[in-house]
């Protein structure tokens, strides 16, 4: 995984999407899963496993809203979620 960010979230906690740009939801940790959905900047979810590393990334699976699926922490320093 990217180690230019390290993992901030915790399991049964609660995230929110920075702002910006939406982060993908996908049915499994990594870019070549099947795409699910999004949560727009500023959308709160709750973590409910990870992290896992795939394609690079460390990946939260977390529930938005009933919509259930695998986000990534971040990219070269840079956090998409952050901890509530």
């Amino acid at each position: 995984c990217d180690v230019s960010v390290p993992p901030r979230l915790v399991i049964g906690g609660m995230g929110r999407v920075t702002p910006g740009i939406p982060n993908n939801l996908r049915a499994g940790a990594g870019t070549s899963t099947a795409y699910v959905g999004e949560i727009p900047p500023g959308g709160v979810f709750t973590i409910l496993e990870g992290p896992r590393c795939a394609s690079g990334l460390a990946w939260w699976h977390v529930n938005y809203n009933g919509l259930i699926g695998w986000t990534p922490e971040g990219q070269a320093g840079s956090y998409w979620v952050e901890p509530m």
